[in-house]
C-alpha cells in the first residue's frame, strides 16, 4: 500500500492593517521629522524615507532608513527634510517587506509632509 501525498493550493488573501504617523506634519528645510509606523506583524522590516520627487521609490539621496526592531509592533524614526527643498507637500512613505516567506508581502503606507518657506 502506498502513501499518496495530496498539495492543495489554497489563494491568499493579505490585509495590510497598520499605519503611520510624523511629528511635525510642516516645517522647513532641514528640520527633523519623527515617523512612528504601526504594524501587525513583530517581525517586519520597514524603509522609511522621505520622497523628495513623489515617485513612490526611495531614489538614491533620499533620506531614509531600514528599521528592524523585533517582538514590537510599533517601528521609530526620524528622518531630516533636505536641504534646499522647494517648499510644498511631499510623502513619507512607510514600505514593509516580508521576505520571510514565497508570497513576499509587501505594504506601503503614507504620510503627508509640507514644507513652509
Amino acid at each position: 500500500m502506498g502513501i499518496i501525498t495530496l498539495l492543495l493550493m489554497i489563494p491568499l488573501e493579505a490585509k495590510a492593517t497598520g499605519n503611520i504617523s510624523i511629528s511635525p506634519t510642516s516645517g522647513q528645510a532641514g528640520a527633523i521629522v519623527d515617523v512612528t509606523v504601526q504594524l501587525e506583524d513583530t517581525f517586519m522590516t520597514v524603509d522609511v524615507f522621505f520622497d523628495t520627487n513623489n515617485n513612490g521609490d526611495w531614489d538614491e539621496g533620499e533620506p531614509g532608513n531600514s528599521v528592524t526592531q523585533w517582538f514590537t509592533k510599533t517601528r521609530k524614526t526620524s528622518l531630516y527634510v533636505p536641504d534646499g527643498i522647494d517648499p510644498g507637500t511631499y510623502n513619507i512613505i512607510a514600505q514593509t517587506s516580508d521576505d520571510r516567506t514565497a508570497f513576499g508581502l509587501n505594504y506601503t503606507y503614507t504620510a503627508k509632509y509640507t514644507v513652509i518657506k
